[in-house]
């Protein structure tokens, strides 16, 4: 029998079509309301998005559009000036230049307990300290004393309180039932997140491997006992960049006997690793994640969207919390 015949539809049904798929959250928070474009410069994500979540729209922004999904609806609608280490780095004068036109404008500045795990030396401080070496004395979003704080702050400067406490009632609410919910998921369940890009114009799929100690081992499998199976796949010698891993092929991630896969970013590029992976040596169709259709397409969070977090906290308790 030739061995492609065991790839049961099952199999196929799993890699090609059991997906957990997610909607844009910041703009189906924004659909219902329409957006109030405000003179103002907002330097970090946290603070652009919270202002989304408000419906209020900056003139322009500085913020890590890569790892937040909400990035496309505040670029659609407010110039784009640079990420916080362009802005402190080798975009500078580009960003300063570009200030310019916005002059008179106020500008906010977020303020985070917690930097780019990817680019930790871009702290807050370091952003106010070019800002004042531009005679900018910025308005400070502190986020360091809690979400409720940050969001009552926005609500207050752009006079929108009743959204502003309507988006913390929500936020509390579903992370309370969130929190509830994670504490049934399974502890020591084996989680392998896989980031996927897929090229349409070269057909070419490119993987990534998330490593431990990332934003998802921080703010999802931390609080849900759960295990990044990157522990026993990534070795000392690995070059880790960005928090991930590039892999050439899934294999070795599926011999490793995941309990869950997690796709995210482009789940067409993982799907098909892994179809291919089984074409190849059937015997990885046993790997637990596969056997029992536990393969999911979820959000990536970095808290660049703090008052996301309960909605994508929630999608992966589900997904995981049916693992037995």
């Amino acid at each position: 029998m030739n061995p492609k015949n065991l790839i049961t539809p099952g199999i196929i049904g799993l890699v090609l079509g059991v997906t957990l798929f997610w909607s844009n959250t910041v703009l189906s928070a924004c659909s219902s309301t329409p957006m109030a474009q405000k003179d103002v410069v907002i330097i970090g994500e946290r603070t652009v998005a919270t202002a989304l979540r408000l419906n209020i729209l900056p003139a322009a922004w500085v913020g890590r559009k890569t790892l937040w999904e909400g990035a496309g609806a505040a670029k659609a609608g407010a110039q784009f000036l640079s990420c916080p280490n362009g802005f402190a780095g080798p975009k500078k004068t580009k960003v300063k230049k570009a200030l310019e036109q916005y002059k008179g404008m106020p500008v906010l500045l977020s303020k985070a307990a917690t930097t780019c795990l990817y680019k930790p030396e871009i702290t807050p401080a370091v952003l106010e300290k070019q800002l004042n070496a531009w005679d900018i004395t910025p308005v400070v979003i502190d986020f360091t004393k809690g979400i409720d704080q940050a969001v009552k702050t926005l609500g207050d400067y752009f006079n929108c309180q009743e959204k502003a406490t309507a988006e913390l009632a929500a936020y509390h609410k579903q992370m309370d039932r969130a929190q509830t919910l994670a504490a049934k998921v399974r502890p020591g369940i084996k989680v392998a997140v896989i980031s996927g890009t897929f090229q349409a114009a070269t057909g070419k799929s490119f993987l990534r491997l998330e490593a431990p100690g990332g934003y998802t081992d921080t703010y999802i499998l931390k609080m849900l006992k759960a295990r990044n199976l990157a522990h026993a796949v990534i070795t000392p010698r690995d070059k880790i960049s960005k928090g991930h891993l590039t892999i050439r092929e899934i294999d070795k991630i599926l011999a490793a006997t995941p309990d869950v896969i997690v796709i995210t970013g482009d789940s067409l590029a993982v799907q098909v690793a892994i179809s291919r992976a089984v074409a190849k040596n059937p015997a990885l169709s046993n790997t637990p994640a596969l056997k029992n259709q536990a393969v999911f397409s979820l959000p990536f969070y970095s808290d660049a969207d703090p008052l996301s977090y309960p909605q994508v906290l929630m999608e992966w308790v589900t997904a995981l919390g049916g693992q037995a």
